[in-house]
């Protein structure tokens, strides 16, 4: 399943994803906003703090080969599997024939 992630901007307008959510940060930097995680309230947050961290992850994102899922690792060991497949080969680009 992949992580539902909406910004609730001041002029209650929501914004999906995390690369809409960053290109709107990047414009208004000064402003807050609520958080939302899939379907959860986070609270209130600035957009400064938040660009930072959404930065963050995505520098650390770890993309599947096979089904093209992503996600943040919880560690620095590389996974063994995809949780999004579970295919073991999920850094690997398959082989043509």
């Amino acid at each position: 399943m992949a992580t539902d992630i909406i910004l609730n901007t001041p002029g209650n307008r929501p914004i999906h994803g995390l690369k809409s959510i960053q290109t709107y940060i990047n414009l208004f930097p000064d402003f807050t906003g609520t958080l939302e995680v899939n379907g959860v309230n986070c609270g209130e947050v600035n957009f400064k703090t938040l660009g930072w961290l959404i930065n963050q992850g995505l520098q650390n994102t770890l993309e599947c080969t096979r089904c093209g899922h992503d996600w943040l690792p919880r560690n620095q060991v590389e996974p063994k599997f995809c949780p999004g497949c579970n295919s073991p080969y999920w850094n690997r680009p398959r082989r043509v024939k």
